[in-house]
């Protein structure tokens, strides 16, 4: 069967010895730089992940520095609001910045138009000529004689 069968290249004159060839054969450097550049790229890999993780960990605190600051200005306006809120404060500014008074503390003196201008030089007491008729007649009259109108109420003549 097999065991006369002759290999090629071998014959009984054959002297030399059998080797196979290989049909693509890959030279050994290219191996080994193949390999170097493999264990370069994992070196890398092993040193800059800690270091990404370094990265990643200071932006992080500093996130968690900058969340507490928001949030102690958060609690300042919060306080800063109630504060402006209360009916004191806005009193004060009322009072301060407008120029606005409680009506109780506003002193207003009714001058009559028939009172001559030589009782207010001499300082004496002034007492209107004529008892104006109360209810909401002598009021509309007043108003109108504060803007100047020269219309009459209801109850006087035109």
């Amino acid at each position: 069967m097999i065991r006369n069968a002759e290999l090629p290249g071998s014959g009984p004159g054959a002297a030399r010895r059998y080797r196979p060839t290989r049909a693509s054969a890959v030279p050994l450097e290219l191996l080994g730089i193949a390999y170097f550049v493999l264990m370069v790229a994992l070196g890398v890999i092993l040193v800059w992940q800690p270091a990404r993780m370094t990265q990643v960990s200071a932006a992080a605190s500093q996130l968690q520095k900058d969340l507490q600051d928001v949030r102690l200005r958060n609690e300042d306006l919060k306080k800063t609001v109630a504060k402006m809120e209360s009916l004191s404060y806005v009193e004060s500014e009322a009072k301060g910045r407008l120029g606005m008074v409680v009506p109780a503390e506003v002193r207003t003196c009714a001058v009559s138009q028939n009172v001559s201008l030589a009782a207010f030089d001499t300082g004496q007491n002034v007492v209107a000529d004529k008892a104006e008729p109360a209810g909401i007649r002598s009021l509309i009259a007043r108003i109108a004689g504060i803007f100047g109108t020269k219309e009459v109420t209801a109850g006087t003549k035109r």
